[in-house]
């Protein structure tokens, strides 16, 4: 990795979730690096130089009063890292991809002053969204027992309620940011497309090999965390106050990609090779 890094960040503290390992390690790392003070929160231990690491269990209300009791008095922003794949249960999936990310701003915005921000990781693979943008902001309304039923009187199981909480981010995310516009804080989201993370086995396991090794043929490769880490380290600059509620895919062009195919321009080519992505084109995750 490249060492010429600014150290724009310095003097900012930050709140991480998911921080232990995969995409929020990235963050964490490199918010690290361009000089901030980092509050690295999981549900496992997260080691490194951070100036607080706590660990808690998002599918329990105690984990989130013990967030609260930890935090400083003040942070800059605050990064909704933590998610669970499409092989946890429905339940964990609502609690820890959709209320956590509710619930850690509902701990945090208090503690963010004028001209902070959250950022929220929502996926490519709640890109469907508008099509159900309406029924979305009414279960968003639910407690999380009328939500469950919701969800089953819809039919959504197993690894089909991933994509749905991540439509759940990005709805929440625009809701959030005219929530707390009169407080000067901005709220946006980031959809990366497939990741190498230590869940996309998991992935593997739900929507096949043959989607996500597709997918790398489209764009070449699949992502990094690091590839992540750099767009929301750039959320987390203050010369940027005029970007607020709205989602940002990081995929490598492969959203792109889906559109020029329905628009009949589906073929890319890597030096001699030719990718057609003939796969289902949902249920990729950061």
């Amino acid at each position: 990795m490249s060492d010429d890094i600014s150290k724009d960040l310095s003097g900012r503290t930050f709140a991480v979730t998911g921080a232990a390992s995969g995409i929020g390690l990235a963050v964490a790392e490199r918010l690290h690096r361009e000089g901030a003070e980092v509050v690295a929160i999981d549900r496992n231990t997260a080691a490194g130089p951070w100036t607080a690491s706590i660990t808690a269990d998002f599918t329990d209300q105690a984990g989130f009063e013990h967030v609260a009791a930890q935090l400083p008095d003040r942070l800059d922003g605050l990064f909704n890292v933590a998610g669970v794949p499409g092989t946890a249960p429905v339940q964990t999936q609502l609690l820890v991809n959709v209320t956590a990310y509710r619930r850690m701003a509902d701990v945090c915005v208090p503690r963010i002053d004028r001209g902070g921000f959250i950022t929220n990781i929502a996926s490519l693979a709640g890109s469907g969204w508008r099509n159900r943008a309406e029924g979305v902001v009414g279960f968003l309304d639910l407690d999380t027992d009328d939500q469950l039923a919701w969800i089953a009187e819809q039919g959504i199981e197993g690894a089909a309620a991933y994509p749905f909480t991540k439509e759940c981010v990005i709805v929440l995310t625009q809701l959030m940011s005219v929530e707390l516009i009169a407080r000067g804080i901005r709220v946006n989201s980031i959809s990366p497309g497939p990741v190498t993370t230590p869940i996309l086995e998991d992935f593997r396991q739900t929507i096949g090999d043959t989607v996500i090794d597709e997918a790398r043929a489209v764009v070449g490769r699949l992502a990094t965390p690091v590839d992540i880490a750099a767009v929301a380290a750039l959320m987390a600059r203050p010369d940027i106050a005029w970007m607020n509620g709205i989602d940002i895919p990081v995929d490598g062009g492969l959203g792109a990609y889906r559109f020029a195919r329905a628009a009949g321009k589906g073929e890319v080519n890597h030096g001699e090779r030719a990718a057609t992505f003939s796969g289902a084109e949902r249920g990729f995750a950061g």
